[in-house]
């Protein structure tokens, strides 16, 4: 988890420092500003998650419920993920600014890829 952090102050910094750059209404900025939104959502979902799964694993049928706990978290991070582009697909689609996109789309993708046919249940 600690690395986690420190990628997320990285990033934190990074996009902040991008942001700046852009007037409010730009819609590069509305998808940073997106983006900042749901990986606060999803770190502050952390410290959540470890309790639940620490509680699922006091028993053995407890393991498979954490597996699956986890499972169900990346399909969504997947799918909002999935979501988040095609809402801003006129900006990720722009070739002026797909040199700065790309790696996030291709990430992107390729989370919701993995996770969007499993099927994750208790």
């Amino acid at each position: 988890m600690l690395d986690a952090r420190l990628l997320r102050a990285e990033a934190d910094a990074l996009g902040a420092t991008a942001r700046a750059t852009l007037a409010k209404d730009d819609p590069l900025a509305t998808l940073l500003d997106e983006l900042r939104d749901y990986a606060v959502f999803n770190f502050d979902r952390a410290p959540v998650l470890e309790h639940m799964s620490g509680e699922y694993e006091r028993t053995e049928a407890g393991l498979q419920h954490a597996a699956h706990l986890y499972e169900g978290e990346s399909k969504a991070l997947g799918s909002t993920l999935n979501d988040i582009m095609k809402k801003h697909h006129a900006v990720l689609d722009s070739p002026a600014v797909k040199p700065v996109t790309g790696e996030f789309v291709s990430i992107s993708q390729s989370v919701y890829e993995e996770y969007a046919k499993h099927v994750v249940g208790f």
